[in-house]
């Protein structure tokens, strides 16, 4: 059974149940009252026209002797005087003893309802049944009345209340429906549909759950087609990575096997040779390092940005003085938590592009700013277009393929230098403007003090 149904169903047993307990109670009790109080008046009635009758008879036989006809002249008089039907019966022992010396009951006659009521009255002449009789048709057919008013009172209520009761069946039923469809459409793989939230209560904080699970589940999905293509990528990149420098090393290779070079030809082909074995070289170091980056855990240690920043000087400056190229550092002294070796080859291979993004001038920077230590490499090159910024990352991606392939480069520096950061807790940030550089930064936590020291 459905929901609708069950909730419909629901909603008018209650009501049929509670106007049905509410109508017996009503009528029931309204009659009942009615009647007792109609009871209660016969009673004193029927008390005082028999001591009317027996006050007439104790007169009338004070006077002369009196008989049954007498007496019986007496009740008419009694019974067109009152407006009450009296009568006279003569009395025999059928009174039940246990119900005094009065008793009432209500007789059918006809299409009308009598309040009887007897007693025994005692006479001179003898005892007799003495009986006063009420008519309270009125008030069974006001009760029939009454209860034929709450009949057609409580067909109309049963209608609204179906109605009623249809309608917030519906109002409870149609937006689950309309989740259950969405649902369905979901597992059919469409991702599209939209669900009216207008509620504030929880039928709407549901279909708001929903429509966010919906948007978790294609944001999930987005990532997941977006590694799958990224990983596509990889692979494709990968392989021309590989095949671009075999195919030059087999080549020249074959050409050098032939023996029909000149000496010098045989040098030129050997520096090809070299040329295309380092970049493998290169790119297999490189591929080594991301993937035990993400394979490993790492000790990290308390580190002096000062002298940090002094072995990576001493580092870098031949190849700045190899390439042409005037590098600053400006560090403040501050204590970071690092792992030394994977930290310097980042920042190493920050430089590294700096030097090679075309400029002449190359500066290091750290500088502190309340508990945060921002690291920055800039340089006055050729800087990168704005929509390459936010690929830079992606391991084999090259701005410049001819250039980046004539430097041994593979495209997977900055995507060694990223997972290296996110290693340490922070991010890569990049700033560049083509024709006057690019700035690189990360932001560190500084360390109150070094725990080496406090040792």
């Amino acid at each position: 059974m459905k929901i609708f149904t069950k909730l419909f169903l629901s909603i008018l047993l209650i009501l049929t149940v509670t106007l049905s307990v509410v109508h017996y109670i009503t009528v029931n009790e309204s009659f009942e009252s009615a009647l007792q109080l109609e009871i209660n008046n016969s009673l004193r009635q029927h008390q005082i026209i028999k001591y009317t009758v027996s006050e007439d008879i104790l007169s009338a036989s004070s006077m002369s002797q009196i008989d049954r006809d007498s007496i019986l002249k007496i009740v008419e008089l009694a019974s067109s005087n009152f407006d009450t039907s009296v009568l006279l019966f003569d009395y025999n022992d059928d009174i039940d003893p246990d119900k005094g010396d009065i008793k009432y009951w209500v007789d059918m006659m006809g299409e009308f309802e009598y309040l009887r009521v007897e007693s025994r009255l005692e006479t001179s002449s003898g005892d007799y049944l003495f009986e006063t009789s009420t008519d309270i048709s009125e008030i069974y057919a006001n009760t029939r009345q009454m209860s034929s008013r709450y009949r057609t009172i409580f067909l109309v209520a049963e209608v609204v209340g179906a109605v009623l009761a249809a309608v917030l069946a519906l109002s409870v039923t149609v937006p689950i429906r309309k989740i259950t469809r969405a649902s369905k459409e979901m597992a059919a793989g469409n991702y599209e549909i939209k669900i009216p939230v207008n509620r504030n209560d929880e039928l709407g904080e549901l279909s708001r759950s929903f429509l966010k699970m919906k948007s978790s589940v294609t944001d999930t999905m987005d990532q997941l087609e977006l590694a799958s293509r990224q990983k596509d990528d990889f692979v494709g990149n990968f392989a021309h990575e590989l095949k671009t420098p075999m195919t030059s090393i087999i080549g020249y290779a074959d050409t050098i096997y032939s023996g029909h070079l000149s000496e010098e030809e045989m040098r030129e082909a050997a520096k090809y040779i070299l040329n295309e074995g380092l970049r493998l070289e290169s790119l297999s170091f490189k591929l080594l390092e991301l993937i035990t980056i993400k394979n490993n855990k790492f000790v990290m240690e308390d580190t002096s940005t000062y002298e940090f920043f002094e072995d990576t000087k001493q580092t870098v400056l031949p190849a700045a003085v190899k390439k042409g190229v005037q590098v600053s550092f400006a560090c403040e002294p501050a204590y970071i938590r690092i792992e030394y070796d994977l930290f310097k080859t980042m920042v190493m291979n920050l430089i590294d592009n700096a030097f090679k993004s075309g400029g002449d001038q190359v500066q290091v920077r750290g500088e502190i700013s309340g508990q945060a230590y921002r690291i920055s490499v800039t340089d006055n090159g050729r800087g990168i277009p704005e929509e390459e910024l936010n690929r830079i990352t992606e391991a084999f991606y090259m701005i410049d393929k001819s250039r980046s392939r004539k430097e041994h480069g593979a495209g997977l520096g900055l995507a060694l230098c990223e997972r290296v950061a996110q290693l340490h807790g922070t991010s890569l940030r990049f700033r560049s403007e083509v024709g006057k550089g690019t700035e690189v930064s990360f932001v560190m936590t500084v360390l109150e003090e070094s725990e080496d020291e406090d040792a």
